[in-house]
């Protein structure tokens, strides 16, 4: 059964009309106001009366078997879509349309309510509590984050790749990067900067390691001597087996009769070193050539 059809009703009467005070307009003859009161006001009057019967059939027959009000409801829901568009409706337009479905509709738009928003409904909202797009942070692209951030428990840095974190990257600037530790006092206990041509790790009031692209590393400017450092710079300390002549404690020895080796000296390098060295004293006295020969050396020039 189709939604019943509102009428097109025939114009109304827009002429003079007697004034009921006025005797003297009672004897106006107007065939307009005649042919409107014999013709189109009995029309208008029909299909009135003609729409108002299809309106109740219409409903009638949605309702079929009901015998509640819930009946009544869930009928009109279920056998006709769209039920009530054409009778709930204005004449400057409006219009609300009730699906079968439970949809609901003003003008063809889409009436949100707690049952049918949420994810998956395709809700457009401009601001979410009060906030527009622009102040929320996406999880599923590239985002920047202008204002401070602070976050209360732990914090979980990942990347699916070989690094696992990224700072400072991209940035658009030349700076350094860098990241501060602070306490709950609002305190900076220490920091790390990555800069052009050394990584500084700080213990704010403390110690600072500085590494540098040079592969030199220092504590608090001073040089920290290793396997690979320890037979260049003055000041550094090797054990060296004398290639000729004895060892005699505070002597001086140029870098060309000292091999570097171990302790006993049997093990030993085979390239001599450069500069020259100061002898600190036998490792050992025994009878053994390699013991003999074999001292710790400081680097003097």
């Amino acid at each position: 059964m189709n939604v019943p059809t509102k009428p097109t009703l025939n114009a109304g009467f827009s002429g003079a009309l007697p004034d009921l005070d006025d005797r003297s307009t009672w004897k106006i003859r107007s065939y307009a106001l005649w042919e409107y009161e014999v013709v189109n006001l009995p029309q208008n009057m029909t299909m009135i009366a003609n729409y108002n019967a299809e309106v109740v059939e219409y409903i009638d027959t949605a309702l079929a078997g009901a015998e509640t009000v819930i009946d009544s409801v869930a009928a009109l829901n279920e056998k006709f879509t769209p039920v009530l568009e054409g009778i709930m409706s204005s004449a400057a337009g409006g219009k609300l349309q009730l699906y079968g479905s439970g949809d609901a509709r003003i003008n063809g738009h889409k009436i949100w309510h707690a049952g049918n928003d949420g994810a998956g409904s395709g809700l457009d909202a401009d601001k979410l509590d009060g906030l527009s797009s622009g102040s929320f942070v996406r999880s599923d692209t590239n985002d920047t984050i202008s204002g401070n951030n602070y976050y209360k428990g732990l914090t979980y840095l990942s990347r699916p790749a070989s690094e696992q974190a990224q700072i400072g990257r991209n940035t658009g600037a030349s700076r350094d990067a860098y990241m501060s530790w602070w306490d709950g006092q609002n305190t900076r206990r220490g920091y790390i900067q990555a800069q052009s041509y050394r990584m500084r790790i700080v213990r704010d009031g403390g110690a600072a390691l500085d590494l540098y692209g040079s592969g030199d590393v220092r504590i608090n400017g001073g040089t920290i001597l290793h396997s690979n450092t320890a037979w260049n710079g003055k000041g550094s300390e090797v054990t060296a087996f004398l290639t000729s002549g004895s060892v005699v404690e505070g002597n001086t020895v140029s870098g060309s009769r000292l091999l570097p080796s171990s302790c006993g000296g049997k093990t030993r390098s085979s390239s001599s070193l450069a500069g020259t060295w100061l002898a600190l004293g036998r490792a050992d006295s025994g009878a053994s050539d390699y013991e003999d020969r074999t001292t710790t050396y400081r680097k003097i020039s």
